[in-house]
């Protein structure tokens, strides 16, 4: 099954570029690209983890054709993945998969987005990572009203 997925980063940033930094499914010197199935979610993504009004964005579209390695995290075996204040039970299940190299991407819930939505994780060092199709960075506007 084809993917389309997006990433909202600010405008300075390249949105190809995996940071390393601890997150929700992967822990420090993790090189992988947080995505979501719907630019919706992926707004929503954007404002839960920014501490203000976001800088000026840019949406990046991503096409995961069939033949890049997917797996799907069955949350069933990773209780407590949810907990917006402990993220070890996610970093935990985000690490081990990362480590293991068996799939480029993981499908994993949306937190803010729950029970609907789903994020994919990109491991950036699997050989599979390669084939994902990346267009050109798109500017988004923010909606005022968001901050109301």
């Amino acid at each position: 099954m084809t993917l389309r997925a997006v990433r909202v980063t600010a405008r300075t940033y390249d949105p190809r570029r995996a940071s390393g930094r601890e997150n929700r499914w992967n822990t420090a010197g993790q090189a992988v690209l947080y995505l979501s199935e719907h630019f919706s979610t992926a707004l929503l993504e954007a404002l839960v983890h920014s501490s203000r009004t976001p800088v000026p964005s840019q949406a990046l579209w991503a096409t995961i054709a069939e033949d890049v390695s997917v797996e799907v995290l069955d949350t069933a075996t990773c209780p407590g993945w949810e907990d917006p204040d402990d993220q070890t039970p996610a970093r935990a299940a985000g690490a081990k998969w990362f480590a293991g190299q068996g799939s480029a991407c993981l499908l994993v819930p949306s937190v803010p987005g729950r029970p609907f939505d789903r994020n994919i994780v990109v491991n950036t060092t699997h050989p599979h990572a390669a084939k994902i199709i990346w267009e050109t960075p798109v500017d988004i506007p923010w909606d005022p009203r968001l901050f109301g």
